[in-house]
Order: structure tokens, then C-alpha cells, then sequence
């Protein structure tokens, strides 16, 4: 691994892959106060788009009340839309206080780290990470104890930020001329679940694939759309006025997305027999 854009960043020059050491801080008091809430405020209809793009794409694979484990499930909206669905759904948070938040609406679901928190010997039809696993350390290790808790035949989605799309390569360009805040935004970098790795559409694949998971099929799904003022204000160290010009450039850039190449996508794996 060679030197990144950003200290503690680190890029493989062969495929691309990028890493980052960048700490963890969940359940502990960050350095950075997150307005959670207007966080929310701005993902929700957005992550509801996307969800119903991934259970469409689910639905000829899986059978009426298939199980589904939503790995860092956060506020419990994905497991809420698979249920509605008609699927059996659990859920994993290690957030203490969003995964409560979830529980008292009535979802299945564990306070706690994957896979420790799991039941030992529980299956499942289809298990899913939703901007999930671009946060989780020791990657090898997590793709491989998936062998451990799908079902033969089973599948796993991943839904995540991509390196190769359009916002990222601006933000490198950006850090480049020595502007990175773009992309230390993009990484996450201070926040209490920073980014600790960014894959293309095709490293992610290659891995899946070494680790016994076969790539059934990919595709784009929108990375803007409404509310982007409130996903940009909830931290309290961008001022009101690169609100305003961060805003106008996600303006001009969700013009552009569906001409370019997409910052986020959706890969549905098979487990190989």
C-alpha cells in the first residue's frame, strides 16, 4: 500500500483499494457533536429510495418470509420496508442509543457488534450491509464469518460509497490542490465510525470472490437527491457559509449523476456451494 490523499489513508497501486487508520469512536463521547437528528432528517427519503431499488432487485431471489439480517441496521428503516415486504427481519446495531431507538419501534433487533452479538448457529436466507461496510475493520475476516451465519445457497448485499464515481474523483482532485476537506468529509475522517476502507466495482467483487461469494450483479443507485443542506449541516464544523457552497456544488453535481458514474452502489453476492 502506497501513501493516500490524506494522512492515515493508504492506496494499493495495483487495484485501487483504498484504507484508511482512521479511529473509531462509537458509544464514546467524539470530539465532534453530530446533529443526529438532522442527519436523519436528510438520509431518510434518500435511503428509502434506495432500499426499494435493492428489495425490487431481492424480490425474484428470495421466497415469501425469507430472514434477512441487516448488519449495522442503524435507525431500522431498511428492516422496516423488508418486513413490509414480507420478510422475516432481524437486525444488528452497535450504536446503544439508535439501536434502542429502533427496539421501541417494535424491530428485532441487537445492541451490539457483529458477529459477537449474534446467536451462535442462527442462519439466514439473505444478510445485507447498508453503508455498513465501508466502516468495519478486519474486512477479510468479516466477509469470511459470513460462511457462519448465511444459509447454503444464501446471498449477501452490500450497499456503500464507491471510489470510483464522480463526487469522489472531484474531492481527490480537490485534495490534490490541496483543498481536503472534500474528501476528509467523504471519509468521514473524525467522526465516531469513520470510513476504514473504500472499494470500486471492481475490487469489491475480486474480494467476494477470493473469499467464497460470487457477484451475481451490481448496479448504481442515486448517491444525492433531496436533503442534501441537512446531511452536509449536521456537523457542527462546517460553517453556514461552505454549507451553502457544498450545497450548491451537490446542486450541479446530482444534475450530472445520472451522466456519470455513480458514488454509490448496490452488489448482491451468491455463497458459492
Amino acid at each position: 500500500m502506497s501513501p493516500g490523499l490524506l494522512r492515515q489513508t493508504w492506496r494499493c497501486p495495483d487495484c485501487g483499494f483504498q484504507s484508511s487508520e482512521f479511529e473509531s469512536h462509537i458509544n464514546i463521547n467524539s470530539r465532534i457533536a453530530l446533529d443526529e437528528r438532522r442527519r436523519a432528517q436528510g438520509l431518510h427519503e434518500l435511503r428509502s429510495a434506495n432500499f426499494s431499488l435493492i428489495l425490487k432487485a431481492l424480490e425474484p431471489l428470495l421466497a415469501q418470509g425469507a430472514s434477512v439480517l441487516d448488519i449495522g441496521c442503524a435507525h431500522g428503516w431498511f428492516l422496516e420496508q423488508a418486513q413490509a415486504a414480507g420478510y422475516q427481519v432481524y437486525g444488528i446495531e452497535p450504536d446503544q442509543q439508535i439501536a434502542t431507538e429502533a427496539l421501541e419501534r417494535g424491530l428485532n433487533v441487537l445492541s451490539g457488534y457483529y458477529p459477537d452479538a449474534l446467536t451462535p448457529g442462527q442462519t439466514y436466507d439473505v444478510t445485507i450491509f447498508n453503508d455498513t461496510l465501508e466502516h468495519l475493520p478486519y474486512i477479510d475476516n468479516m466477509i469470511l464469518s459470513l460462511h457462519h451465519c448465511v444459509c447454503p445457497g444464501g446471498y449477501v448485499v452490500v450497499n456503500l460509497p464507491v471510489s470510483d464515481g464522480v463526487i469522489f474523483h472531484t474531492a481527490e482532485l480537490f485534495a490534490r490542490a490541496g483543498f481536503k476537506r472534500p474528501l476528509q468529509r467523504l471519509w468521514q475522517q473524525g467522526f465516531p465510525s469513520p470510513h476504514l476502507s473504500y472499494f470500486s466495482r471492481t475490487t469489491l467483487p475480486r474480494l467476494f470472490d477470493q473469499l467464497g461469494f460470487e457477484l451475481l450483479t451490481t448496479a448504481p443507485i442515486p448517491t444525492l437527491g433531496k436533503g442534501v443542506r441537512d446531511r452536509i449541516a449536521f456537523d457542527p464544523e462546517v460553517r453556514p457559509l461552505e454549507v451553502q457552497v457544498y450545497a450548491l456544488m451537490a446542486d450541479l453535481l446530482r444534475v450530472m449523476e445520472p451522466l456519470t458514474q455513480s458514488d454509490t452502489r448496490f452488489f448482491i453476492f451468491r455463497k458459492k456451494q
